[in-house]
């Protein structure tokens, strides 16, 4: 029987290196992914929050920034990335985020159940090419998985301008029997490199606020 990480298809690809200045502060801010480690972090903190995919920081850092009560966890595996985060947290001297370069699932698996307050997903890479669907991060699977770890008040943002995936989306929470969803605009956030070329681009951004099903609460 297969092992569910060995299941899992990687929708990302590691690109640059740390410099060692910035591998000393990853060593710093990095969270241990096992169980024991996470449940003394959330022994500590009333609420978590993780960002899938957070880019170069920008939307992570306003949150932290905006948020010294919430603990934010980053995932990213793109190391040029995750260097700028960390330049900006040692700036600001930033106690509420820590990182986790690897598979963002590898992480989340270990976290209990109904402990995470809200998860961010921007702008995930939307692997157009149909033979190369299969790559993206959201699928029922995947949607299950963040369902089963959010709180009973918590909540999945994702945003898109891909109108393909946008489709795909779509379809993937619908067939998530224990969410519901909106599409509103997620009101206080900041704009992603991603976010900026889509407005550049005059290309219409989807916004999707996923919630818990209010009959199983």
């Amino acid at each position: 029987m297969l092992l569910q990480e060995e299941r899992w298809i990687r929708s990302f690809a590691r690109r640059s290196r740390l410099s060692p200045e910035n591998d000393k502060m990853l060593g710093k801010y990095s969270i241990q992914g096992d169980k024991e480690s996470i449940k003394k972090i959330i022994g500590l903190q009333s609420k978590i929050c993780i960002e899938i995919g957070f880019g170069n920081g920008e939307h992570i850092l306003y949150q932290a920034l905006n948020q010294p009560d919430v603990l934010f966890i980053g995932c990213e595996p793109y190391l040029k990335g995750v260097s700028h985060l960390l330049t900006s947290v040692v700036k600001h001297d930033l106690k509420n985020i820590l990182v986790w370069i690897e598979d963002a699932r590898k992480l989340i698996v270990n976290f209990p159940d109904k402990s995470i307050e809200k998860f961010f997903i921007f702008f995930p890479d939307p692997w157009p090419k149909r033979s190369h669907n299969k790559r993206r991060l959201i699928n029922a699977e995947f949607l299950n998985l963040l369902t089963k770890k959010m709180s009973i008040t918590g909540e999945t943002l994702i945003a898109t301008d891909h109108p393909g995936y946008a489709e795909w989306i779509e379809l993937y929470i619908a067939q998530c029997n224990d969410t519901t969803y909106t599409q509103d605009d997620f009101g206080s956030y900041a704009l992603t490199k991603y976010h900026r070329k889509a407005l550049q681009a005059q290309r219409k951004v989807r916004f999707f606020r996923v919630l818990v099903k209010s009959d199983i609460l």
